[in-house]
């Protein structure tokens, strides 16, 4: 459900607004995911406390209802796309990769040498040609244009959220401190991703897709670096509340220039299957990123390493996949489009 509402997002704002107009739609995107974030763990402590666990459930019954009342009257105008002729294939495909990707993940935890590259390599067997199939063309070469804004988007997911997933393990297991002040770090990067989607929305007529991507991934480069430096007892605790407001800073800027490149490419009437391949990639990557890098820690942990020097080695792995969106994002538009206003 998550994962189609995202691409329908998408597919509105391409078809609904003007060109000029879009940045802002897709700021306002991330505002409401963010904001949600922020009140929701509050109010749910309190009804927790008040009324019981039950009724956070029970109140979040109603609202997909709401929503969508508000939303079917106007998406019941918006212009069809073109059909896709492998609609169905697409199905098994996906089928496919989740099997695939589950070998892989499994295999990368185990112990065993001999079962563990038989698994990764069925895997991995499974889920590429799946993955062809269902991304666009040259996808997984970063051809230039929208294949380059897929590939970019799917190692930014990886990278980010392959540290993300982490962060509290290393303030609290790491460094001692509690859950909540973890919990700070974490809210550090929601706000300040707001921020960097807003900053794009600002800067989108002026600065290229390819130029405000790149700034992203070494906003998270610097943060990775910082984040990492925490992980030392030498280095202030608090400086990785500011160390991963700059990643969410970066987020907010690579993402929401790369969902707009997504848009300003598609060809009209298939933005549908430009925003599920987008999806696909963001979901894959910030999945890998988080299952990968708890496969390795595990099975570093396994062998005795401390939990410091596998933090280490998964922040270090995570800066390559960032060099890597680097590269692929040469294929990015490197100029501004001209905002011309719908009819």
């Amino acid at each position: 459900g998550g994962g189609a509402i995202g691409s329908i997002a998408y597919v509105a704002i391409g078809r609904g607004y003007d060109e000029a107009a879009k940045p802002r739609m897709l700021a306002l995107l991330s505002t409401a995911w963010v904001v949600p974030g922020l009140i929701g763990p509050g109010i749910a402590g309190l009804m927790a406390e008040g009324f019981g666990w039950r009724s956070v459930f029970l109140v979040l019954v109603p609202l997909p209802a709401l929503a969508a009342l508000l939303a079917f009257p106007s998406l019941r105008y918006m212009p069809a796309g073109v059909p896709s002729p492998e609609t169905r294939a697409r199905v098994v495909y996906a089928v496919v990769l989740a099997a695939g990707s589950g070998l892989v993940l499994t295999g990368i935890g185990l112990l065993q040498p001999a079962l563990a590259l038989a698994l990764i390599a069925g895997g991995l067997a499974l889920a590429i040609p799946a993955l062809r199939r269902l991304l666009s063309p040259g996808t997984l070469r970063a051809a230039p244009g929208i294949a380059a804004t897929i590939a970019t988007m799917g190692l930014l997911n990886l990278a980010f959220f392959g540290v993300d997933a982490f962060v509290p393990l290393a303030l609290v297991d790491v460094r001692g401190t509690s859950v909540a002040y973890a919990g700070l770090a974490l809210t550090a990067a929601t706000i300040s991703w707001t921020a960097g989607a807003w900053i794009q929305a600002r800067t989108a007529s002026r600065v290229s897709r390819r130029a405000t991507t790149r700034i992203g991934l070494v906003l998270l480069v610097v943060s990775f670096a910082i984040t990492a430096a925490v992980l030392f007892p030498w280095a202030p605790v608090p400086v990785a509340l500011a160390g991963w407001g700059v990643a969410g800073l970066g987020m907010g800027l690579a993402f929401t220039a790369l969902g707009l490149a997504m848009l300003e490419q598609a060809e009209p009437g298939q933005e549908g299957d430009a925003s599920a391949s987008l999806q696909l990639a963001t979901v894959l990557g910030s999945g890998l990123g988080a299952g990968v890098g708890g496969a390795l820690i595990a099975l570093m942990n396994a062998r005795g390493e401390t939990l410091t020097r596998a933090l280490l080695l998964q922040d270090g792995s995570m800066l390559l996949i960032i060099a890597l969106a680097f590269v692929a994002a040469r294929g990015l538009p490197g100029r501004t489009p001209a905002a011309t206003p719908r009819p």
